[in-house]
């Protein structure tokens, strides 16, 4: 629909534009999805900027701005089964530099919105995760889910954007947010250390 990448970032026109992937080859529980995106102003709604859905498009999980809430992000889902709002800021600064937007779902269903690295309002409990089962789920970029009209589609550019098939923590979405490249998680420290490296840093 006329999607295109325009000095490294995917340029989408809010009509008819978005780009599918193949399916997921493995299963997707838990997992973080990440993006950096400009909007092409702030008075749009319901546009997905990544998601996950499964291949009929019925079921998803996405980073959407402003769909119930005017210039709030928040987590799309089917039928807002999984959805809540995080009760964080309007955005403001989306239209002029790309911003970094990340949302977490853990394995107990909390659900954890970041912006520029920090937590976006507050996490809320949902009935998830949903399983994505592998050959049956697809990651969409510029479209909420299903078939892409007007109220699914994004109006903006997205430079990067990332699934992990796991909860990041907030200190590594602080890190990926920053783009450190030389980053690693305390858990990843300790994991090198030898027993007595261990002990040493105790006294």
């Amino acid at each position: 629909g006329g999607a295109r990448i325009e000095g490294g970032a995917l340029v989408l026109d809010g009509k008819g534009s978005f780009v599918s992937t193949a399916p997921l080859e493995t299963h997707l529980r838990e997992k973080t999805l990440e993006a950096w995106v400009r909007l092409d102003g702030l008075q749009q709604q319901g546009g997905g900027v990544i998601s996950v859905q499964d291949l009929s498009g019925a079921t998803f999980d996405a980073i959407v701005f402003a769909e119930q809430e005017k210039r709030h992000w928040m987590s799309g889902s089917n039928g807002f089964t999984r959805t809540q709002s995080f009760q964080g800021q309007p955005e403001k600064e989306a239209k002029e530099r790309f911003v970094h937007v990340a949302m977490v779902y853990a394995s107990d269903g909390t659900v954890t919105g970041y912006r520029e690295g920090k937590l976006y309002g507050k996490p809320y409990k949902s009935d998830g995760p949903f399983h994505f089962r592998s050959g049956d789920a697809q990651v969409l970029f510029g479209n909420r889910h299903g078939e892409p009209d007007g109220q699914h589609l994004l109006k903006g550019r997205i430079d990067r954007a990332a699934l992990h098939a796991r909860a990041l923590s907030a200190e590594e979405i602080a890190a990926t947010a920053s783009d450190n490249p030389n980053f690693i998680t305390e858990a990843d420290r300790q994991a090198v250390l030898t027993e007595a490296e261990r002990l040493s840093e105790t006294k």
